[in-house]
């Protein structure tokens, strides 16, 4: 079971030519978990030959807009390369901050909300387990 971890995007919310938005890229035993989604996120796993419907869930770490930007584009690709569309995919839920406290709907990172149960992740697999 090797795990490697690739960042995909450092940079911050001013555009840059050499640098995405923050990312996180984590393979391990199969499993392709994307954290945050920058500018560019896409394009960066693409060059990484990860394809978005190839990813099993995207966390986002917290709410600043560079973590964001590329969010709507990952999630619309994702949608047009899968091939099933809106009829044969419902949208997952966000995994993400709900507070300023660091909580998360995941359980990823911080405590777990007292308001809300942990949540799935934004993107599910489309592999059978």
């Amino acid at each position: 079971m090797a795990t490697s971890v690739t960042i995909t995007g450092s940079g911050n919310p001013g555009p840059s030519p050499d640098r995405a938005g923050p990312g996180v890229l984590v393979r391990h035993d199969g499993l392709n978990l994307q954290f945050d989604a920058g500018r560019a996120t896409v394009m960066r796993l693409t060059a990484l030959g990860v394809r978005p419907p190839e990813l099993d869930a995207l966390f986002v770490t917290h709410h600043h807009s560079d973590h964001l930007t590329g969010l709507a584009d990952l999630v619309l690709t994702r949608w047009i390369l899968d091939g099933r569309g809106a009829a044969g995919r419902r949208p997952g839920r966000p995994g993400g901050p709900v507070s300023g406290r660091g909580e998360t709907r995941n359980g990823a990172a911080g405590a777990e909300s007292p308001r809300r149960r942990p949540q799935k992740t934004l993107i599910s697999s489309s592999r059978p387990r």
